[in-house]
């Protein structure tokens, strides 16, 4: 089953706890400087600095001090901070409307930097890029873009590459993609194996289901039991809910 809106509100990497009551999508990076463009180096001190000093504001909810540290970190490539503006945004923090617009700066002073990362065979930052194309952050809208780096990103072993990937494959129909479930079990497999725990509970629900897989309660009972104890809610609901039919 498709995770809900809810659901995709939920984080799914491991990420700091001062985003957990509003964190869109739960998305880790490992972020770098890059000289000259070409060579990923190890991050300056001072964005460290930086990025530690605006989460202490944002932690005591000092939202328009800690949005300009946020917007210089991110414009370096700092995903973590990326994501938090992202939050921002939507929740109208720091002096911004609530549902501010995304497709300007800081987050398009971040695309080229994702860019070259990916390029670089970096899977994580080609994830980034094709979720910011899906949702429109810092780019157009573009779905094709969003398919290919997505794509490429599952192939460097991104779980939630694999997952969003696969969502694709289960609903069918966006660019022409037909809806197939088999297709849909061996992305959601290989997010499982990448530890995204909305993956595992999709999996799940094809197995409990058996979309794309032979139906097999038990092995639905293990992903599902597997994505509650990684942090995904609607894995424990539908482990509750296994257990209430017996």
């Amino acid at each position: 089953m498709v995770p809900n809106s809810n659901e995709l509100l939920m984080p799914r990497f491991s990420v700091s706890p001062y985003l957990l009551p509003f964190v869109v999508v739960a998305v880790s990076f490992v972020s770098c400087c890059l000289s000259s463009g070409l060579v990923a180096q190890s991050p300056e001190p001072n964005t460290f600095r930086m990025e530690r000093r605006a989460k202490v504001l944002f932690d005591q909810k000092r939202f328009s001090e800690a949005r300009p540290l946020f917007e210089q970190a991110c414009a370096t490539g700092r995903w973590d901070s990326c994501d938090t503006l992202t939050v921002m945004y939507i929740l109208g923090l720091g002096g911004l409307l609530h549902g501010s617009s995304m497709a300007g700066k800081p987050f398009s002073e971040a695309v080229p930097v994702f860019e070259r990362r990916c390029a670089n065979g970096q899977a994580d930052a080609c994830s980034h890029l094709g979720w910011m194309y899906k949702n429109g952050i810092g780019v157009a809208e573009n779905w094709s873009m969003f398919f290919s780096y997505s794509s490429k990103a599952c192939d460097g072993g991104d779980g939630l590459a694999c997952l969003n990937v696969g969502i694709e494959y289960e609903v069918g129909g966006s660019g022409g993609i037909k809806q197939d479930y088999s297709r849909a079990a061996v992305l959601y497999s290989r997010s499982c194996n990448a530890w995204d725990a909305i993956g595992c509970k999709c999996l799940g629900s094809l197995y409990h289901r058996g979309l794309g897989v032979t139906r097999d309660d038990s092995r639905a009972e293990k992903l599902f039991f597997k994505a509650c104890k990684l942090g995904a809610a609607g894995g424990c609901t539908e482990l509750k809910n296994m257990n209430n039919v017996r």
